[in-house]
């Protein structure tokens, strides 16, 4: 409680003159006392939460490897090695298909000089028939659509087969079915039993008649190396069949005619499959063409080959 110092009036707390005299309060005012601090509320106690275990994480499921046995394995196995041994099979095919079609070029230098002619022409045959074993003149054997291929031997003829070298050496003999003298054969249109022209011919000594090629060729042993010189004949119903393949004939030009058998034969030379050939064609009637066809031979005036086509009589 504070008084004024002038009156001596007692003073409220916190005033600053006396209310009674007007003196300002000299007195400092008392500092006021401190409010009790507040009683703390007790809380009731927290009962303790027992901690609980993380919880484990679900293991993951073991992945089983299988290794692939028994049948899968086995079958996919089965399919590679089926696949490479038919690819292996095809191209052994296509290899041999090859050869028999284009036969084997330059291969006659590595033949033997045992090696038989006999041989060597069935081989040749055997390539440029297509393959079969017919003779020309039968006339029971045809191409597959009827028409005549047997044509297609003199312009496709390369002169050219390897020999066979287990055949090599075996002494066969060099002459063909008709060896020397006169011989008489009849040649028919490919395919066909009738229509055909027979021919008498004189065949000198060293040369022989060839029924299952229709030549007249030379036993000549050194022909397994250097070609076959031959004389070729064809009957055919018209000329044209003998043009079939004209567009492939390299430096085609006439020459002159020429009397054979008393036929009176248009003459021509050309170059075909490497080689050089002389052809004289003449169409004897109305159902019968004639083809001459002359490889490497010497047909100069008294040469062997001059001598055989003058030889020649037909009907």
């Amino acid at each position: 409680m504070a008084f004024c110092i002038n009156c001596g009036s007692e003073l409220p707390d916190g005033a600053k003159f006396c209310i009674s005299c007007g003196t300002p309060n000299a007195a400092p005012a008392l500092a006021p006392s401190p409010e009790p601090a507040p009683v703390p509320v007790e809380q009731p106690a927290e009962q303790p939460v027992p901690e609980q275990a993380a919880p484990q994480s679900q293991a993951a499921p073991k992945v089983v490897k299988r290794s692939v046995q028994g049948g899968g394995f086995g079958k996919i196995m089965m399919i590679i090695v089926g696949a490479l041994i038919a690819l292996t099979i095809i191209l052994g095919l296509i290899a041999i298909i090859k050869n028999a079609v284009g036969g084997s070029s330059g291969s006659l230098e590595g033949a033997g000089s045992g090696t038989a002619l006999t041989e060597i022409l069935d081989k040749t045959a055997a390539t440029h028939y297509g393959g079969g074993t017919s003779k020309p003149s039968d006339s029971s054997t045809s191409s597959d659509d009827g028409e005549d291929f047997r044509g297609d031997h003199e312009e496709s003829f390369d002169g050219e087969e390897s020999a066979d070298t287990e055949d090599a050496g075996k002494g066969d003999d060099i002459a063909g079915e008709t060896a020397g003298g006169s011989t008489n054969f009849e040649i028919l249109p490919w395919g066909k039993k009738e229509g055909g022209v027979e021919f008498t011919v004189d065949i000198p000594a060293g040369w022989s008649w060839r029924e299952d090629y229709s030549w007249i060729v030379e036993d000549n042993e050194n022909a397994v190396v250097t070609g076959l010189p031959f004389i070729e004949f064809k009957v055919e119903k018209s000329l044209d069949k003998f043009d079939k393949y004209k567009d492939s004939f390299e430096n085609l030009k006439d020459i002159d005619d020429r009397v054979i058998g008393g036929v009176t034969m248009k003459g021509r030379t050309y170059k075909n499959c490497g080689y050089d050939k002389t052809q004289y064609l003449a169409q004897i009637d109305d159902e019968r063409a004639v083809s001459i066809v002359i490889v490497k031979c010497d047909l100069s005036d008294g040469s062997v080959a001059s001598g055989i086509l003058d030889s020649i009589k037909m009907q």
